[in-house]
């Protein structure tokens, strides 16, 4: 069993005013949860780009995948140095999203009930080898 700190009753797990800690003989809640499995990622973050320069991406706009809804995107605008549309993401699946999810599906963005194609992309879009940074 594990020892926790309690407050001036012994159920308590606060400390109470000042060198009032005591320690009680109660497991501590963490110890007596099962050990965590590993779930698959339920929603990952991705970037989107647009080719079309006269759709504008605000943040909003549903993403699907093959047709169905996957998300929306939290945020957007116009990436001056990359000269496109850009968009960033959740894409949201309940069986998990993996990189192999993601790559294996044709991307659309709802611009005011419009859908355009867009391009997932999962590395930075300015210097992705970092090396401009490194110069």
């Amino acid at each position: 069993p594990g020892f926790r700190f309690a407050g001036s009753r012994p159920h308590q797990c606060r400390t109470s005013g000042p060198n009032r800690l005591f320690l009680t003989a109660r497991p501590h809640i963490a110890l007596l949860r099962p050990a965590k499995q590993k779930l698959p990622l339920e929603k990952r973050l991705a970037c989107f780009t647009i080719d079309d320069p006269d759709v504008v991406l605000l943040g909003r706009e549903t993403i699907f995948r093959n047709g169905e809804i996957v998300g929306w995107l939290t945020s957007g605008g116009w990436g001056y140095t990359v000269q496109k549309n850009i968009g960033y993401g959740y894409v949201r699946n309940p069986d998990g999203v993996d990189s192999g999810f993601l790559n294996s599906g044709k991307y659309e963005l709802e611009v005011a009930t419009a859908r355009h194609s867009c391009t997932l992309h999962m590395v930075p879009l300015y210097d992705p080898k970092m090396e401009r940074v490194r110069k």
